[in-house]
């Protein structure tokens, strides 16, 4: 069995976002990002994404401050 972690990071700062964001392009590193320029159905999207079998991203990007509230893991990683 091979296990496969992912993260999840939560900011208020949506400038700290844009730093982790240009740091996981730089390595390479498929990811996801929610904040206040996202709407529902663009929202919905990148979970389904992140939730799929298979996905390549590893990290979800998350404004806690512009996304309104802190997603259950459940909603994130489709449990």
């Amino acid at each position: 069995m091979v296990l496969i972690f992912r993260v999840l990071i939560f900011s208020q700062m949506t400038k700290m976002l844009d730093i982790l964001e240009d740091y996981l392009e730089g390595e390479g590193y498929k990811y996801e990002r929610i904040d206040g320029n996202i709407t529902g159905s663009v929202r919905q999207e990148a979970i389904d994404r992140f939730n799929a079998p298979g996905a390549q991203q590893f990290v979800f990007l998350l404004s806690t401050r512009y996304v309104g509230f802190v997603p259950p893991c459940s909603v994130c990683l489709g449990f």
